[in-house]
């Protein structure tokens, strides 16, 4: 029997919301289970051309298909009319191995699942108060991450800082139709005040963030390789930190750099994610503390995800 193909356009068409970040909370609570197999990421770096591509998978224990997903960034693309991100998953049998469907969605199901994990971890460690936000980046996880977050909490003014100066203009043409947000476009990232969730979503290889307030809560998102860094090891120290996988974040997340200058240990990692979307651990504890989510992304996240559009659209089909 052939695969079942579906394309980027249809992809899109089923994609919601809320329910995607219900699909990656639950991912979450699987991971902290246990009950499954996800090899440690491989990673493809072509310095000649701007490009990366990491491959993840993963299988649930119980589960009738596994995946396979290979999401590439070229930070040149935008040049050539496309996007940086590009991609696909594949959804196999569990008993036989044989393809079930195909997933051409060029790195959309990553960034969307991506930015769900950012609202699940905001939801559970930022002050339920939450309502100004600061992004640092202008790219599509930037716009992604806001969207998302905007369905977990009130946000009433978005601070923005990126180095490309076009981009940041594009960025907030597009944030400008969420009308009710009051957008700032910050001159350098120490501008920033009384902000109480920070996201930061650019390829960086040195520290763009070294200072937030008390009670502030941060999502990492763009270091995801070795090498990658947004945030000062200083910061970490003084935070609550938080993975999506302590042992990926070690290797690939800002977890890496702390470790290396000796800031943190190991046992300074307070929790994973899961861990505390499924109450075995606590989240924020006072309205002082600062909160680090580390995120590297999760092959599980990409098998729940690539299950819930499959299904959707065979359940439609029907």
């Amino acid at each position: 029997m052939k695969p079942v193909i579906i394309e980027k356009e249809e992809i899109i068409k089923l994609l919601d919301f809320k329910e995607i970040i219900s699909v990656i909370e639950k991912s979450f609570i699987d991971f902290s289970e246990g009950k499954l197999v996800m090899p440690p990421p491989q990673d493809i770096v072509i310095e000649e051309f701007r490009g990366e591509t990491h491959i993840k998978s993963a299988y649930v224990e119980g589960n009738d298909s596994y995946c396979v997903k290979i999401a590439s960034g070229f930070y040149d693309n935008p040049k050539l009319g496309l996007n940086s991100s590009q991609g696909m998953m594949i959804l196999l049998d569990s008993k036989t191995g044989a393809p079930k469907c195909i997933l051409l969605e060029d790195g959309i199901l990553t960034d969307y699942r991506t930015a769900a994990a950012g609202a699940v971890a905001a939801k559970y460690l930022a002050r339920a108060d939450s309502k100004n936000v600061l992004v640092i980046g202008s790219g599509i996880q930037a716009r992604l991450q806001v969207e998302f977050l905007l369905q977990v909490f009130e946000i009433q003014r978005l601070c923005v800082w990126g180095r490309n100066e076009e981009s940041v203009k594009n960025y907030c043409d597009y944030i400008s139709k969420f009308n009710f947000l009051d957008l700032e476009v910050l001159t350098t990232v120490q501008d920033h005040k009384e902000i109480d969730i920070v996201i930061t979503t650019t390829p960086a290889r040195s520290p763009l963030l070294s200072v937030v307030e008390k009670g502030a809560h941060v999502n990492a998102v763009g270091a995801d390789m070795p090498g990658k860094q947004e945030l000062s090891p200083k910061l970490l120290a003084k935070a609550k930190i938080i993975t999506d996988s302590t042992s990926q974040c070690e290797k690939s997340g800002e977890l890496q750099h702390a470790l290396q200058s000796g800031d943190i240990c190991l046992k300074d990692v307070h929790a994973e994610l899961g861990e505390i979307v499924s109450k075995t651990k606590k989240g924020r504890e006072s309205s002082d503390e600062i909160t680090i989510f580390d995120s590297t992304g999760l092959g599980i996240q990409d098998l729940a995800i690539a299950k819930y559009v499959y299904e959707k659209f065979i359940n439609l089909a029907e």
